[in-house]
């Protein structure tokens, strides 16, 4: 498993598991935070969650045999 913090957002965090999917957290820094899975990614081995540089908010996700998915990230 895996954690990605937002670069611009240290808020929202990304976590990949080796069988429930891709997860996310839109409170990281609180005492408390609350992650949910995220039912549009359809695969359940992500491997990493990347950022693109060039285009805000879009994030890459790679997997263990589904290759790589791109998606637009929605704010909290």
């Amino acid at each position: 498993d895996l954690c990605t913090v937002d670069p611009k957002n240290a808020k929202i965090v990304y976590a990949t598991t080796e069988t429930e999917g891709l997860w996310v957290s839109v409170n990281a820094t609180s005492a408390n935070p609350s992650f949910s899975v995220i039912p549009s990614y359809p695969f359940r081995q992500p491997v990493r969650v990347f950022f693109n540089p060039y285009k805000s908010g879009e994030v890459w996700v790679t997997s263990f045999g589904n290759g790589v998915r791109i998606g637009q990230q929605s704010g909290p």
